[in-house]
């Protein structure tokens, strides 16, 4: 963001012709009755001179009240109305500026346009004012005051932020009157407004050329922190940094100085110098702790302490920005970084406190959903379950960010899976699922979603749940879960065709998660044995109990199954010995008796029968 700062419009003394210079004071009221025109109009100019512009509205109010048609009443009414206009009385001003205007082409009546153009301009009388410069251009096109006339025609832009016309006035002063004083300042006006525009590159050209062509002035160190805005507004940051540089070598004080020192700190920032960053920002808080840019040069240095590892240093900038400047627009956003800080150092109840204050202190902050989502995961980390339960619910129903309002609904979702609350997780996931069907977080919410139909016993759905995670979102990464869900739902009710069709391709594609093609191939085995492929069956389980370890579930389940498969095959002794192994590997499983109970039987029923 460019940061500036308004200067201050350039005063225009101008002597009017018939000024007699000395150190007169002005006349008593029993003088002023007796002086002559010339006498009140030469001490009246003489005091305005001396800035005593009550005592020459006092006199020459007077002098017109007493004499309102004398000699000279049109000088008196200008200099009574610049008298105003000094002293900020505007609409009085412009009364007595009014009656000032004198015959076409004197010099009473360029004056009068002139100063009549300013009182309107102060006033923000802005079209009106630019009318009467315009008449000092056409009709006095060689005057002391076209110059100023057209200088007032772009201040009148400018003070109106109309930076397009404001760059276009300037420009044409520098272009008209090229040898007038005011074509320095006019060409540094229009590079600013340039940068204003944010048009880098001709901003850039003009004031190159400035302070190439003028390098002694006293614009010059506003100049180049003018070129450092207008580098850095179009990234081009190893450049912004020269010139804020340069800005601040050649002088250290000035309204710009500040401005100039915090952008050197954000450019190195942008270009991860962090180390830059934070020399210049420290210098910053050293000469300007209350600058305009105070608390957004203090939280960026906390970021930049805590990209140099310095997480302490970055916490404590943090605290320092909320203590001092409580009412700062960065305070709240010091605060969440604050928490952001201890959570990475994993000092989760120091997060959780500095989250909560900002929720406490700024509850209409910006920041307050993405405050409420992280205190969530601070509570979870502290093993608080039901505290990040209602953060999270807090969450989803703040601000319009979808992506974490989707993410708040489906942690949801899962804290209350894991506290067996199905119903309500199902509510979590199947809202998430309305009001946030293209978020990232959509597929996850309809495998869980399946997941949690399934433990409440609704197959039918939970079945439903996930092929249509299949079907809508074929890049998902949990499209071999649902699979896998799918084919052992079609087994446990008898389909061995649709379960086959989901399970093979998890079987035998390379690249299939570890986990998951173990699990189907041992899903695969069962179904091969309900389409009467018992021999197919027994291979493959066989192959997972020898490539598999007995540590891993999978091993267990196929030990096992191969002795069902064998025995409903036929195969009673290989059946038999099938089972022993199982029993000899898990000892302690919790088949075990009732297995050795079949086993026993089995081997007093006669060959032959069942």
């Amino acid at each position: 963001m460019l940061r500036y700062r308004k200067p201050m419009r350039r005063a225009c003394v101008l002597l009017l012709i018939g000024c007699v210079g000395g150190a007169a004071l002005l006349a008593s009221s029993a003088a002023r009755a007796v002086a002559s025109p010339d006498d009140v109009i030469t001490t009246a100019a003489q005091a305005f001179q001396d800035e005593q512009y009550e005592m020459v509205v006092e006199q020459l109010s007077q002098y017109l009240l007493d004499t309102p048609h004398a000699p000279r009443a049109l000088e008196a009414h200008q200099w009574l109305g610049r008298a105003y206009f000094a002293l900020g009385r505007y609409p009085e001003a412009l009364v007595e500026l009014q009656q000032a205007l004198g015959p076409e082409g004197s010099p009473s009546a360029v004056e009068g346009l002139y100063w009549l153009g300013e009182a309107l301009l102060k006033n923000q009388e802005y079209s009106d004012a630019r009318a009467y410069f315009q008449q000092i251009l056409e009709r006095f096109p060689t005057s002391s005051y076209a110059p100023f006339a057209l200088y007032s025609i772009a201040w009148s832009y400018w003070d109106a932020e109309q930076w397009e016309e404001a760059a276009e006035q300037f420009r044409k002063l520098t272009q008209r009157f090229a040898d007038d004083p005011l074509r320095v300042e006019a060409q540094f006006r229009t590079g600013e407004c340039l940068v204003r525009l944010h048009r880098g590159p001709e901003a850039i050209a003009v004031l190159d050329e400035f302070v190439s062509s003028y390098p002694v002035t006293k614009y010059v160190p506003q100049a180049y922190y003018l070129l450092g805005e207008a580098y850095a507004d179009h990234q081009q940051f190893a450049e912004a940094i020269a010139a804020y540089q340069k800005s601040l070598g050649v002088a250290q004080r000035g309204a710009w100085a500040p401005l100039a020192q915090a952008g050197l700190g954000f450019a190195a920032f942008h270009l991860k110098q962090y180390a830059l960053s934070v020399a210049a920002f420290t210098t910053y808080l050293e000469r300007y702790l209350h600058g305009p840019d105070a608390d957004e040069v203090q939280f960026y240095l906390a970021r930049a302490l805590m990209k140099l590892g310095q997480p302490v240093a970055a916490v404590e900038q943090c605290a320092q920005l909320v203590q001092r400047m409580p009412d700062s627009p960065w305070a709240d956003e010091a605060l969440f970084w604050q928490g952001e800080l201890w959570y990475e150092q994993g000092r989760y109840f120091e997060a959780a406190a500095s989250f909560s204050q900002l929720l406490a202190r700024y509850p209409t902050s910006t920041l307050a959903g993405d405050t409420t989502y992280a205190l969530a995961w601070a509570h979870l980390k502290l093993r608080h379950p039901e505290a990040a339960l209602h953060s999270f619910e807090q969450a989803a129903t703040m601000g319009t960010e979808t992506t974490r309002q989707a993410s708040a609904l489906a942690h949801a979702g899962d804290l209350l899976l894991n506290q067996h609350q199905d119903e309500a997780a199902v509510e979590h996931y199947d809202r998430l699922l309305k009001t946030a069907g293209d978020s990232v977080y959509t597929d996850y919410a309809q495998y869980q979603l399946g997941r949690a139909l399934l433990r409440l016993g609704r197959i039918e759905a939970a079945q439903l749940a996930f092929e249509s995670l299949l079907t809508r979102f074929p890049q998902s990464r949990l499209q071999p879960y649902a699979a896998l869900q799918c084919g052992a739902l079609a087994l446990d009710h008898h389909q061995p065709a649709a379960a086959q069709r989901h399970l093979d391709p998890l079987a035998n594609i390379p690249g299939t998660v570890p986990a998951i093609r173990l699990a189907a191939r041992y899903h695969l085995a069962r179904t091969l044995e309900a389409l009467g492929r018992s021999e197919a069956a027994a291979k493959l389980l066989r192959d997972l109990v020898q490539s598999t370890p007995r540590s891993d579930p999978v091993h267990r389940l196929a030990q096992y199954q191969l002795g069902c498969v064998l025995y409903h095959a036929g195969k009673t002794p290989e059946a038999l010995h099938a089972f022993h192994d199982y029993l000899n590997q898990f000892p302690g499983d919790l088949m075990r008796p009732s297995l050795t109970m079949w086993l026993r039987n089995v081997r007093r029923t006669p060959e032959g029968t069942s």
